[in-house]
This record gives C-alpha cells, structure tokens and sequence, in this order.
C-alpha cells in the first residue's frame, strides 16, 4: 500500500486527478481518485486538504454526486473527504447538508463513520 505524507504530494496527486476530470470526465476522476488517493496509507489531515482542493474545483453539482459514488467505495478515507466537503458546504445549503450527513452515517457498515462524518459537519 502507498503511503502519502506530505500536504505537496496530496495535493499534487489530487490536481493530477482533477485534471483527470477536465480532460475525461467524472468516473475516469473517480477510479483515479479511488487508487490514488483513497486506496493508499494517508492521515486525516492530508485528505482534509485534498477535500477543500476538490471542494473548490468541482462546480456545485458534482460535489454530492462525488460524496455519493466515493461513499460507495466503503473506505475509512472516502469518510474523511465527504466530511469535509459536507463541512465546507453548511453555508451554501444548511438544511440539505445536515441531511445528507446523516443519510451518509444511516449507511454506514461501521461504527467509526460516525464519528469521522459527524465531528466534522455536526462539530
């Protein structure tokens, strides 16, 4: 498994995929950023950063939909990020964010998601 350490190679890696999504869309973004990012060893607070580097390129309406398919994915990382996201997201939409936090835990398989999701949009 490769291990990501630094807030320069997340992010690098994290651009790279995202112009993944400009030259050939949504779900080639998506399988990338499944085996480069979530696929290796990473702390928290790097996906954290990767997470605000996707937040601000993805226009509005991918945002939920890449919370969605990553959500799928059933990893410890994908938590992280959809955390995040949901996090930067209170102030645009309050009401649908809440509820999508808690449809996220609802489906959760394990115990931690939680705690992952909730310390970050429910504070």
């Amino acid at each position: 498994m490769k291990s990501i350490t630094r807030k320069s190679e997340v992010l690098q890696i994290t651009q790279n995929c995202l112009l993944i999504y400009q030259n050939k869309g949504f779900n080639a973004f998506l399988m990338a950023y499944h085996q480069e990012i979530l696929s290796s060893k990473i702390k928290f607070p790097l996906l954290e950063e990767s997470a605000t580097a996707i937040y601000t390129y993805l226009p509005e309406n991918d945002r939920l939909h890449f919370c969605d398919e990553i959500e799928k994915l059933k990893t410890i990382g994908a938590n992280v990020i959809i955390g995040k996201i949901l996090q930067k997201r209170l102030g645009v939409n309050f009401t649908e964010t809440i509820e999508k936090a808690v449809q996220y835990i609802a489906m959760a398989d394990d115990w931690y998601v939680c705690d992952i999701i909730g310390e970050r949009v429910f504070g």
